[in-house]
């Protein structure tokens, strides 16, 4: 009876450490930064082609590629002003303000990227 009790516990701690490796942790559907930038320039803006962009772009508004550490320039200089688990949205839109009126390689700021109907983010040259 002693190793069927403990036949049971195991079996019963096994599937809970199963559980809890495939249970995903701190993963959210919608980013708050990408929220911050739709609500603070999509939203607003009265560019048809610049909301249609930046729907079909989604994350790579500030990413590129497959994975998420690999930033363009405008993900990059938004993360010198905020960090991905900030939560507050007065505080992610203070960021953003800081971040769009910051100048990109070719000189140009990304607020009038976006005011000129474009998407602010730009993936560095493949070697």
């Amino acid at each position: 009876m002693t190793k069927r009790v403990l036949g049971i516990a195991l079996s019963m701690f096994l599937g809970f450490a199963l559980v809890l490796t495939v249970t995903p942790s701190d993963v959210e559907a919608t980013p708050n930064i990408k929220k911050a930038f739709d609500a603070g320039y999509v939203k607003t803006s009265t560019n048809a082609a610049f909301k249609a962009a930046a729907a079909k772009a989604k994350c790579n508004v500030c990413h590129y590629g497959k994975s998420k550490k690999m930033r363009n320039d405008f993900g990059k200089t938004i993360s010198k002003f905020t960090n991905k688990k900030e939560k507050d949205a007065t505080k992610l839109g203070a960021a953003l303000k800081k971040a769009v009126v910051e100048k990109n390689a070719d000189k140009v700021t990304f607020e009038s990227l976006i005011k000129a109907g474009k998407l602010p983010g730009k993936a560095p040259a493949t070697p």
